[in-house]
């Protein structure tokens, strides 16, 4: 075997899923492609480790999942598989059917970070997990129960003529973002326009909504009482973002294990309580941080 085949052969075999997890995402589909219902089902990646866009999605805090794990996969038919990984021209695109709430959650979370981050405090970004997503659709009514719902949409034919498909909304067992994130790269397709217009404009404000920078943090005035700025730092960011877990569900999932760090009149020489590094837990929010914030400024004062 040449080196370059031997490459290309670890490359495929990093990003494979488990024999088991393979098993568990077939199983799911109830052994017949997600979207034809034909048979037999590869074990399709959401978001693929060779994503040229990874390192943005992992910056972003975009991705909640290992990407070998069961909620980055969807159960198609080799027909349906290749058509939904023909990027950057997708010929299969699957978006929940709740583009609306995916809008919501990001600007209500943006302008929670916006005031922590007026406090001096950096906060990760979160994002609906699929448990958040399967909760609001079954609070409106939409589901009695199971997963959130997905609809696909075909942007170019892709399956023989007398076959009419089933476009009806169904459930999807994976992560909301993810398949939000395969849907963005159809954006770039000229066939963009097969999608319905308000589903291509909504996903284009989720894209520019989610590729913002982060809120700027303000920089505390010193001399009048206020402490120096903390930032959050996660305790998993050396680890190998293909393989590291989020096990917590929720938008509590990035803020597991964070320390904040608190550097200010310390670094000179100052013992001052109020300024100790304190961990928050898996349960803090943003808006616990803005919490943190104002009872900590009113013992200043």
């Amino acid at each position: 075997m040449s080196r370059s085949s031997s490459s290309s052969s670890q490359s495929k075999a990093s990003s494979a899923f488990s024999g088991t997890t393979q098993g568990k995402i077939i199983e799911l589909v109830g052994d017949s492609c997600w979207f034809c219902g034909s048979i037999p089902v590869d074990a399709c990646h959401v978001i693929a480790q060779k994503d040229p866009g990874l390192s943005t999605i992992i910056e972003q805090k975009l991705l909640l999942t290992s990407l070998r794990d069961v909620e980055n996969g969807i159960g198609l038919c080799p027909t349906c598989h290749n058509n939904f990984d023909t990027t950057p021209d997708p010929r299969l695109v699957i978006v929940p059917t709740d583009l609306d709430f995916f809008i919501n959650f990001e600007e209500k979370d943006y302008r929670e970070r916006t005031l922590a981050a007026n406090g001096g405090f950096s906060v990760p970004r979160q994002c609906p997990t699929k448990d958040q997503y399967k909760d609001h659709q079954t609070a409106n009514g939409t589901i009695l129960e199971g997963s959130g719902l997905y609809e696909p949409y075909i942007l170019v034919r892709f399956y023989a003529s007398g076959f009419e498909p089933d476009l009806s909304p169904r459930p999807w067992h994976g992560q909301p973002v993810h398949i939000i994130r395969r849907a963005f790269i159809a954006l770039g397709s000229l066939n963009y326009r097969k999608l319905p217009g308000d589903v291509s404009n909504k996903l284009r404000t989720l894209l520019e909504l989610y590729t913002r920078p982060p809120p700027p943090m303000q920089e505390p005035d010193v001399a009048a009482g206020q402490e120096k700025p903390g930032k959050l730092l996660r305790s998993n960011d050396d680890l190998d973002t293909s393989t590291a877990k989020r096990e917590l569900s929720g938008p509590q999932a990035f803020l597991s294990g964070v320390r904040l760090e608190r550097r200010g009149r310390e670094s000179q020489g100052h013992t001052d309580h109020s300024m100790s590094a304190f961990t928050l837990g898996p349960e803090c929010t943003a808006l616990d941080a803005i919490t943190m914030v104002m009872s900590r400024r009113q013992r200043v004062l």
